[in-house]
């Protein structure tokens, strides 16, 4: 049997199929921009809000790493706790969200998440952290700075701006006279700190068996505050003369140093003389110091131990230069010591001892 398709229905599914076939492109079409926008579907569920900013925290190892930080100068240099009664996040008992930003940092088409905490009334950030958006649509720590003062932390052309007080001579803690700036983007496939990062001389450390040479661009045996404050900008602090000795502290390079001057002459003023210093915590390690023989903080024991096989361990520190000590006797003098926490180098300790100690 022979059954006849009328015509009027043959029209009917043409049209039909024709207006499916366009709804169909149309539907693509807004599916493939979707993918293609920079906001994509997994960016979209990694949501960028103060809540999404403290979870993340809490969830990856930013929080730990605040913690540990916060150990280590209580358990290293005898601080009081600093860290927050209660809970973390607390609008006066602990952290709150300071700073929260979301911009594409890397140029992949998905944004990263920008997060400052800040605790007390002062309105400073001093921990914050880069959050990248995982395949799975979690934030996952890129980035952390810790233990830094920041007043300011701002994006451009693609890059986290970092600026952090400076004080001339005489400040009062109040008032910084200015802002230092370093620069933060990402390099290869990392994010990390550009400038003033340094791979080369500026960060170098060099010491020998007659002691410490340099510091980075500074001779320690005739650098003054003046030199200090030309090679790495103006202090991160207030200078404070206590009679004899002056340090000044440069926290966004993890640096430290202590000028002194036994004659009874200003130790903060051109007539100081570097009698130690030390490289210390995250800021350091970012900053790119480095021993002659590579030690750099971050280093295991057993990774010193290689560079430096004479060191021993004395007062709770690994010593791994001594000389000859100055102070009249047959003894030695630690040189350069490396403070250890958890197995790894947390802080150098030189002792120079220009100013005649």
């Amino acid at each position: 049997m022979t059954f006849r398709v009328p015509g009027w229905l043959l029209w009917t599914v043409a049209v039909l199929a024709g207006v499916g076939a366009i709804v169909g492109a149309f539907l693509v079409g807004r599916a493939s921009d979707s993918g293609s926008s920079p906001e994509s579907a997994s960016q979209r569920s990694a949501t960028c809000s103060e809540s999404a900013a403290k979870r993340a925290a809490l969830e990856s190892q930013f929080a730990e790493k605040i913690r540990e930080a916060g150990d280590a100068a209580v358990e290293v240099d005898g601080a009081a706790s600093s860290f927050p009664a209660g809970p973390f996040f607390h609008d006066k008992r602990g952290f709150r969200v300071g700073i929260l930003k979301c911009v594409d940092l890397n140029g992949d088409g998905q944004r990263e998440m920008v997060a400052g905490l800040g605790a007390g009334a002062g309105g400073r950030i001093f921990h914050w952290a880069v959050f990248a958006s995982s395949e799975t649509g979690d934030w996952r720590l890129a980035f952390s700075r810790h233990g830094v003062p920041v007043d300011i932390l701002v994006i451009r052309d693609g890059a986290l701006v970092e600026l952090t007080p400076t004080y001339e001579e005489y400040d009062p803690l109040c008032c910084p006279s200015g802002h230092r700036v370093a620069t933060f983007d990402f390099v290869g496939d990392r994010f990390r700190m550009t400038a003033p990062r340094s791979s080369g001389a500026e960060r170098l450390i060099v010491v020998g068996q007659a002691g410490v040479s340099r510091l980075g661009p500074l001779d320690v045996q005739s650098a003054s505050p003046v030199d200090a404050r030309l090679a790495f900008g103006g202090p991160s602090s207030p200078s404070v003369d206590s009679g004899e000795a002056c340090p000044l502290a440069w926290s966004n390079i993890g640096l430290e140093i202590v000028f002194a001057n036994l004659g009874g002459r200003d130790p903060c003023g051109p007539e100081g003389r570097v009698g130690s210093f030390e490289v210390s915590g995250a800021a350091a390690e970012q900053a790119g110091w480095r021993t002659n023989k590579g030690a750099r903080i971050g280093i295991g024991t057993r990774q010193l131990l290689q560079r430096y096989p004479t060191a021993s361990f004395e007062n709770g520190q690994l010593v791994l230069v001594s000389i000859p000590t100055p102070f009249g006797d047959s003894g030695v003098t630690p040189a350069l010591s490396a403070t250890m926490f958890r197995g790894k180098a947390l802080r150098f300790d030189g002792y120079v001892g220009a100013a005649g100690e």
